[in-house]
């Protein structure tokens, strides 16, 4: 009897024992467990953070990269920011993707017309003012400046039509453009020549990104029957009178028309 109880007594304290190890592993486990629940969280989010950082390099390599492989993005705009300097005709060319070196940013106006099924077309090219902009050096920024300034290509289009009246008493219509040439080297060191036209409802529009799409866009003329003069100004010609410049050009055509109509 007194071995039973003794039995019973040491089943008893080697179960509370038992009971009081298995706690406390249980708690280590548990301790553990969460620790390594914490450790996992924190690599988990570390990695996502860091495959996020890298896929987000990655997008912005390839958008760096897919903007300068693309052709560019220009804008052409008026800008007073030479007025101080007493020149109020000045643009802005801008470009916002693709590469563009070696860049050249000129004008040229066009005035055609068709007199007795003879057509006439008159190029003025006006040169750019490069000293005035030479120390002004922005990346994907260009201006052009006028070298003579104040040439309004409406009013040359009204002293055509009026002085042809005026000698021949023919009324006839004048087409004036306005054409902005920017020539240019890309990524690929391949040149080429973007024309832009003006308007006076859509202002600058990119028209041709090639000569020969601009050479093509031009209307066709019968050789025998057209004249074309192409005049450049530059700002050594202080003392150039336009007006009359003009007048002596009509003055041209009209006689190789009269001799043209006589021979033919």
């Amino acid at each position: 009897m007194i071995w039973l109880i003794t039995s019973l007594i040491a089943i008893a304290i080697l179960m509370i024992i038992a009971e009081i190890y298995f706690k406390k592993y249980l708690n280590k486990f548990l301790e553990r467990k969460e620790a390594i629940n914490l450790f996992l969280k924190i690599t988990l989010g570390a990695s996502t953070i860091f495959v996020a950082t890298q896929a987000n390099q990655i997008a912005i390599i390839q958008t760096e990269n897919m903007l300068i492989e693309t052709a560019p993005l220009f804008n052409i705009t008026k800008t007073s920011i030479f007025e101080d300097q007493g020149i109020e005709e000045a643009y802005l060319l801008t470009n916002k993707k693709g590469v563009a070196s070696y860049l050249q940013f000129n004008k040229t106006d066009i005035y055609e017309f068709t007199y007795l099924d003879y057509s006439f077309r008159y190029r003025v090219n006006i040169g750019n003012n490069i000293n005035i902009t030479k120390n002004i050096i922005k990346e994907n920024e260009w201006y052009y400046i006028p070298e003579i300034q104040g040439i309004d290509t409406g009013q040359i289009k009204q002293l055509i039509q009026d002085y042809i009246k005026e000698k021949t008493g023919k009324e006839i219509y004048v087409a004036a453009n306005e054409v902005y040439k920017v020539n240019f080297v890309d990524y690929k060191n391949k040149e080429f020549d973007f024309y832009f036209h003006y308007s006076e409802i859509l202002g600058l529009q990119l028209a041709h990104t090639d000569n020969k799409s601009y050479l093509e866009s031009l209307p066709e003329v019968t050789h025998d029957r057209s004249f074309t003069t192409v005049h450049s100004l530059h700002n050594k010609e202080v003392d150039f009178d336009f007006e009359e410049h003009i007048k002596n050009t009509v003055d041209d055509f009209l006689l190789l028309h009269k001799q043209a109509t006589v021979n033919y």
